[in-house]
């Protein structure tokens, strides 16, 4: 699924769930996330926005090197966010199981784009921030840093 924020006219922030066979691209865009993407999905905004993103064997790379990569158009991050399973064992008792979940960012053209396989609060939080206050968030790299502040923030509680 692709949900695309973009700055409007009256500077408001517009949410969009992008759908690849009936529409083009618009125009403004300050983030462009990709929730549980398609092949499909990765390779249209990849040849869209002339971007290369990791494939699944880069993102899980263990070296910092393939966490943390810039060229002269483009920053790519790959981070870990923290997922929590809640399982029940043989004898019903709910047990937490945590585990890691890679999140890639990209940024290009100043429009951020994420790639994630999971929901996590820290994006809800920020979709809340923008379409409340789209004052605050110019381009992709205001969201990117209201991101990893709110990522501290939560992970610190």
């Amino acid at each position: 699924m692709l949900y695309i924020y973009i700055k409007t006219q009256n500077a408001l922030v517009q949410r969009i769930n992008f759908n690849l066979d009936s529409q083009e691209l618009p125009q403004n865009i300050l983030w462009i996330d990709l929730l549980h993407p398609s092949a499909a999905e990765i390779a249209f905004i990849s040849s869209e926005f002339n971007l290369e993103f990791p494939t699944k064997e880069e993102r899980e790379e263990i070296e910092l090197s393939a966490k943390y990569w810039e060229d002269n158009a483009t920053i790519t991050i790959n981070a870990h966010f923290l997922v929590r399973d809640l399982k029940s064992d043989e004898e019903d008792r709910n047990l937490i199981k945590l585990r890691t979940e890679i999140v890639t960012f990209a940024t290009a053209k100043n429009i951020l784009f994420t790639i994630r396989y999971n929901e996590f609060s820290t994006f809800e939080e920020i979709q809340a921030r923008i379409l409340a206050s789209p004052k605050n968030f110019e381009d992709g790299f205001d969201i990117i840093d209201k991101m990893f502040e709110v990522r501290v923030e939560k992970d610190a509680d």
